[in-house]
């Protein structure tokens, strides 16, 4: 199972940006597999509702998102070419962010990330108390 998502991960980078999520989708109708289809948009609407849940919480509920649509988009091709209109789009917005705002940026999301973790070390602790 391993190796089957490292090929599907580097088969993604391989294709261009702005390409990515479309390719993608066309694999998958290449592929065929009705009850796979319908396995992978069921699925990534569960994630996509799980980050929806997570956002008011400290952690990567926004990103949870963005893997819950990354699931769908493999499947429908109008999400697909949207979420590659977003990745060029980010892409265009980071070219042109100055360096002090980009590293104000890492510095907030990892600030982020210890806060979540602090806030699951609390819950964990709180709860066995």
């Amino acid at each position: 199972m391993r190796e089957r998502i490292q090929a599907a991960w580097e088969s993604f980078r391989a294709c261009a940006p702005g390409t990515r999520c479309q390719e993608r989708y066309w694999r998958r109708r290449e592929a065929g597999g009705r009850a796979g289809t319908v396995r992978r948009v069921f699925g990534g609407l569960a994630v996509v509702a799980l980050g929806v849940v997570l956002i008011p919480l400290p952690g990567p509920g926004g990103l949870i998102i963005l893997f819950g649509l990354a699931l769908v988009g493999g499947e429908v091709l109008p999400l697909a070419r949207l979420l590659d209109w977003a990745e060029v789009w980010a892409r265009a917005v980071w070219a042109v962010t100055p360096g002090p705002a980009k590293k104000a940026a890492h510095v907030l999301l990892l600030a982020g990330f210890v806060l979540a973790l602090y806030t699951a070390f609390r819950l964990v602790l709180g709860a066995a108390r």
